[in-house]
């Protein structure tokens, strides 16, 4: 008898031990699912604070952001949705007891890094080609870059102090006459067609991210248009002549760019706050207007060494600029031989304006002149720049120059089209802000279960 209570003892122990070891194990194991499903429910509840993307960005721009203040209602109402997120994930038994966003990524910082990342991915998704090389194509792989034997010329020119003695009949009209009246308005006057709306309404740009990151190159590119110093027109051929090696660099925020923004002579979408908005981005004045003539200016300044490249190397050209410059010499004092490469830099500058208003009407152009397609008069340079243009195939249209400009500036123009992105959506999120648009956050998360503690730090991101 004693023999089987000792073993009934013995077996009462073991099946104890076996059932708290049981209940052990299904406890370890259900803390373990506990964690697990902790895990789960907060990478959830975070991937759902990324898949409340601002839609209209996403569908005009094809970026990917979240504003962190979810439009306006601060950052902590952003932890509350997570809280509520998690435990409807998690059910009953759980305790969200903190949940704490630690640090966000944000579209701007980084010089725009993440920014720029998107574009190269959605250039690629969408198979859109740069452009750049289409545009050497049409060019011949050159720029406007004056070559050095243009500058020996000018050089020898201003070594000779010859003045021209009067001559009987000289009298003849100085074409300088006409350019140095003209104004940005009176040129913007003579290139944009009837049928383009052009609006002087001013759009406020405080707080865009531009200015907010002190992107203040909004200074107007001006040509001096009197042609009466030659260190002055020097500078100006040179200005803008050289842009091959950024336009191949400026690679899918160039296509980008081009890809979604308006511009004056193609509108991609309606209902924006600037009309010409490529125009914008490369020149970031506060009207419509503004930014067109900033921008034909530019265009204008690449014109300029191209076509007075090839004027001052057509001998019949320069011999008619000589028909002028000989008797004005005398009437200005200036030596002949310089008077005539002002004389063509005034040509060839009016003949720049015909370019751009042939542009503006729609029509692809040759980028390099000769006797073909070279169309203004000198003799009567007013009524010439009105002529009608010879469209070419293989030309450059305005939007291809744009993207010529676009390129020149480029780590600046980035911020200029989240400029334009923000006031748009600002049409339709009025609270929407740049400066708060993230794509990607970390969050630090406390859960209670059954009396034990998890806590979770994870970091979710587009």
């Amino acid at each position: 008898m004693k023999n089987k209570g000792s073993v009934t003892i013995f077996c009462c122990l073991m099946i104890t031990a076996m059932v708290l070891l049981g209940l052990s194990a299904l406890r370890a194991v259900s803390h373990h699912l506990a964690k697990a499903k902790g895990a789960v429910a907060v990478r959830s509840a975070m991937s759902g604070v990324n898949a409340g993307y601002n839609s209209y960005i996403f569908e005009n721009y094809h970026i990917l952001l979240f504003d962190k203040y979810c439009g306006g209602r601060g950052e902590a109402y952003l932890e509350e949705q997570l809280i509520r997120d998690i435990q409807y994930n998690l059910g009953d038994g759980f305790q969200v007891c903190q949940v704490g966003v630690s640090d966000y990524e944000l579209l701007l910082e980084n010089d725009c890094q993440a920014f720029k990342e998107q574009i190269k991915e959605y250039c690629g998704y969408a198979l859109i080609e740069s452009g750049a090389n289409s545009i050497l194509e049409s060019t011949g792989g050159q720029d406007g870059t004056v070559s050095e034997y243009v500058y020996q010329d000018i050089e020898a020119a201003e070594e000779n102090e010859e003045i021209i003695p009067d001559i009987p009949g000289g009298d003849v009209e100085d074409p300088r006459d006409f350019t140095e009246n003209l104004t940005e308005d009176g040129i913007l006057a003579i290139v944009a067609p009837e049928d383009l709306t052009i609006s002087s309404e001013i759009v406020e740009l405080y707080g865009v991210p531009s200015l907010e990151n002190k992107k203040f190159k909004l200074l107007n590119y001006e040509i001096d248009n009197d042609f009466d110093d030659m260190d002055v027109l020097r500078e100006d051929i040179g200005k803008y002549d050289s842009w091959k090696d950024s336009l191949i660099s400026g690679g899918a925020g160039v296509a980008y760019a081009s890809a979604v923004f308006n511009c004056a002579t193609k509108q991609l979408q309606e209902d924006t706050v600037f009309n010409f908005e490529l125009e914008y981005i490369i020149c970031g004045m506060d009207s419509d207007k503004s930014n067109l003539k900033g921008t034909v200016n530019r265009i204008i300044g690449i014109r300029l060494p191209v076509n007075y490249a090839y004027l001052v190397s057509d001998a019949a050209k320069m011999g008619e600029i000589a028909k002028l410059s000989v008797p004005l010499s005398m009437a200005t004092m200036v030596p002949e031989p310089i008077l005539r490469y002002l004389i063509a830099g005034c040509w060839a500058y009016v003949e720049a304006i015909f370019d751009v208003r042939c542009l503006l009407e729609g029509q692809s152009m040759d980028f390099l002149k000769n006797s073909t397609n070279w169309k203004t008069d000198l003799y009567d340079l007013e009524s010439s720049v009105n002529l009608e243009g010879q469209e070419s195939e293989s030309g450059l249209c305005y939007k291809d120059y744009l993207l010529i400009l676009l390129s020149m500036n480029m780590e600046d123009n980035y911020y200029r089209m989240l400029d334009v992105i923000e006031l748009n959506t600002k049409k339709q999120y009025p609270n929407f802000d740049m400066n708060n648009a993230s794509v990607g956050f970390s969050a630090d998360v406390h859960i209670s279960y059954d009396g034990k503690d998890y806590y979770y730090s994870k970091t979710v991101g587009y």
